[in-house]
């Protein structure tokens, strides 16, 4: 698509895209799937593949993200030997990789909320059309990151986006840390130790362990220490 860095004026990336040369990322992503059907993302591909094969070229690869969140952030080392926080997503992470390598000089989204919910994430995007030279595009027409416009639009929506994640995060913790204080089922995949499979009728067996050890973590034992033990 672009023999060398793109060039910058006015405000804008110039992109030389030769629509037959284009080489397509294809990327789709579902948050929440408890089926595991990943019935969502391959929909989502569906419909991109003949999008991006009406704009030229061929499809380079698929990379389908299934149940995985572009918002949680998850405790990495970091180059430095420190640790931060990021959002780790395999699929994404590799089909950005593969793009800076020149593998691909083409992306196609479903949308800017399926490609990112982290500013940084979208950062690391503009980076790839400002100094890579790759075409990004999404199906609903709305993603241009080769303008100071587009961006700042884009910019706002990833904001806003994860705005939303923010709060409805916020709103789950209150919402089963006042049904856990109320002695109630607060979500989760896994049985809690305690309760029978209804979440509901307890477990007088394993209900008998818990009572015996309550003195214990009152007097200061950690839980997590107990629980190996």
């Amino acid at each position: 698509m672009t023999a060398s860095r793109p060039r910058r004026a006015g405000g804008r990336t110039q992109l030389e895209i030769v629509p037959d040369q284009l080489v397509w990322a294809l990327y789709g992503r579902e948050s929440l799937d408890p089926k595991g059907l990943a019935e969502q993302v391959a929909h989502q591909l569906d419909e991109m593949r003949p999008f991006a094969l009406g704009l030229g070229g061929r499809i380079g690869r698929e990379y389908p993200e299934n149940n995985v969140s572009a918002f949680r952030r998850v405790r990495v080392a970091l180059p430095d030997g420190t640790y931060g926080y990021r959002v780790v997503r395999p699929d994404w992470d590799a089909m950005m990789t593969g793009l800076r390598r020149g593998e691909f000089n083409a992306l196609c989204l479903p949308n800017i909320d399926r490609g990112m919910r982290d500013p940084r994430d979208l950062e690391d995007l503009i980076d790839l059309v400002e100094h890579y030279g790759v075409y990004v595009v999404g199906l609903t027409g709305s993603i241009d990151l080769t303008s100071d416009e587009g961006i700042s639009s884009a910019r706002r929506e990833v904001d806003q986006r994860n705005r939303e994640s923010r709060n409805i995060s916020r709103r789950m913790v209150n919402g089963n840390r006042r049904a856990a204080l109320a002695g109630r089922h607060h979500g989760g995949s896994n049985r809690p130790f305690g309760w029978r499979t209804d979440r509901v009728s307890v477990n007088k067996r394993e209900a008998k362990h818990i009572r015996r050890e309550v003195p214990r973590l009152l007097r200061g034992v950690n839980p997590r220490t107990r629980a190996t033990s």
